[in-house]
């Protein structure tokens, strides 16, 4: 039936067979943590060496603008979608992130592109497996952490009189030792946690969005299929989650948003609301965790710290590298360096106004040419070209805005997201405004001393 009381109002509720999906990128690479060798690595064409020491920093994501393939073209011809494409609310893109890899004191950085889906699979994990390896340890912990079993704490700091016997940094693997308190915290110690489960589920409906999910049932100008995956946001600080018109979720739209699809719940499959809509509404940490957390990359093991008094002879034994856990290893693996990729293939675009693009079909497959394009580009980033994604736009439409980032990390950043560099320039903005206010005073002094001898 046709909604026209909604300002989505051409899109449909259809019988139509399921669309297909594409396949999940992250399996074209080959990559799977199962298989990753924990080991360092060598930044491609650098002399930096890349070891558990170092971190990833999420830097900024382009939807960038692409050249549609024939059939798209073909697509763009019908006469129902002209209007759309004249007014750019369609448009064919891909997304990439681009981040950092920087050693503890950031003295060694490198920079690297990938292509966004390949960056969530490797990422979004992340925080659910460390709840699980931790809360592992917990269980194995439970004599250190109770008196003969029952709920009464034994130690309340999982440090306690062993902090002594934290392996020094360059002497041994890290190992973080469990806090009894946290392991409660985190529902360690019951049988059912409530947390993991719910973040298996978002796992699971970002998987399948990276997958590219077709919307069963639901049509847009009563013809066209709907299908929905991440996407760059307008800012560049993070990813939303955007309606495409093509089984390989490039070809954007912005004449619909699909947080907008949740006011169709009593229209919809119940099975299509259940796992595609409802899921949305609650994930917000985990997508946005992606984008806002540091991604360290030591194979840190937990332990409690009875477990882990190691002898002497094992301490002494210097390791000169840490090794580099899974996903770290994943994403310097797929990337390519920015800072050495070689410039050879030039961004091409037409000069068809609204039409214009950054990569060719050719160059937006090739994680080689899209780094060219953005080495080549440097910091002139033209919003038209680089941020596809729109909000909203002058027809009353728009993708709409539902994931809140806060800044576009930085270079040296601190735990709240801000740069360093002017955490620094405020200290010492501050430090020489005390001392001319400092100067100021004491020269209001010396003519008061003046004025009363005179």
């Amino acid at each position: 039936m046709m909604l026209s009381a909604l300002p989505f109002s051409l899109v449909t509720i259809s019988s139509a067979a399921a669309p297909q999906k594409k396949q999940p990128p992250g399996n074209q690479m080959g990559l799977s943590h199962s298989s990753i060798m924990q080991s360092t690595r060598r930044v491609d064409g650098s002399s930096n060496i890349i070891d558990g020491t170092y971190s990833l920093h999420f830097e900024r994501c382009f939807s960038m603008a692409t050249e549609p393939t024939d059939p798209q073209l073909l697509m763009l011809e019908n006469s129902d979608l002209a209007p759309y494409t004249a007014r750019g609310q369609i448009r064919s893109q891909t997304s990439v992130v681009e981040f950092r890899a920087c050693d503890e004191g950031g003295f060694h950085c490198s920079s690297h592109v990938l292509d966004l889906d390949t960056y969530l699979h490797s990422v979004m994990n992340q925080p659910t497996d460390d709840l699980i390896r931790y809360c592992q340890a917990c269980q194995e912990s439970i004599d250190f952490c109770f008196l003969d079993g029952n709920r009464e704490r034994r130690h309340r700091r999982g440090l306690g009189d062993w902090q002594g016997y934290v392996p020094s940094y360059d002497a041994f693997p890290p190992v973080e030792y469990i806090d009894c308190v946290e392991c409660e915290a985190k529902q360690c110690f019951d049988n059912h946690n409530n947390d993991v489960q719910a973040d298996k589920v978002i796992v699971k409906w970002m998987e399948d969005l990276m997958a590219c999910q077709p919307l069963t049932g639901i049509q847009w100008l009563g013809k066209y299929d709907l299908y929905t995956s991440f996407m760059c946001n307008a800012d560049g600080s993070g990813v939303e989650v955007a309606l495409f018109l093509d089984q390989h979720c490039s070809m954007y739209t912005s004449s619909v948003a699909f947080g907008n699809l949740t006011l169709l719940k009593d229209s919809l499959d119940v099975e299509l609301f259940d796992t595609v809509l409802a899921p949305f509404q609650t994930s917000s940490r985990l997508v946005t965790n992606a984008f806002r957390q540091t991604i360290e990359c030591a194979d840190v093991s937990y332990q409690n710290p009875v477990d882990s008094v190691l002898p002497m002879d094992i301490l002494d034994v210097t390791h000169d590298l840490w090794a580099v856990n899974s996903y770290c290893q994943a994403l310097l693996s797929s990337s390519a360096n920015l800072d050495t990729c070689r410039v050879n293939h030039l961004p091409v675009s037409s000069s068809s106004g609204d039409n214009d693009y950054l990569l060719t079909i050719q160059q937006a497959d090739d994680i080689a040419s899209i780094c060219s394009v953005v080495h080549t580009k440097g910091n002139h980033y033209d919003s038209h070209l680089w941020h596809v994604y729109k909000e909203t736009d002058d027809y009353g439409a728009g993708s709409g805005h539902w994931y809140t980032y806060g800044h576009v990390k930085d270079k040296g950043l601190s735990d709240n997201g801000t740069s360093s560099k002017t955490w620094i320039s405020y200290a010492l903005l501050e430090v020489m405004g005390a001392i001319i206010v400092v100067i100021v005073m004491l020269a209001s002094c010396v003519h008061a001393i003046r004025g009363e001898k005179s």
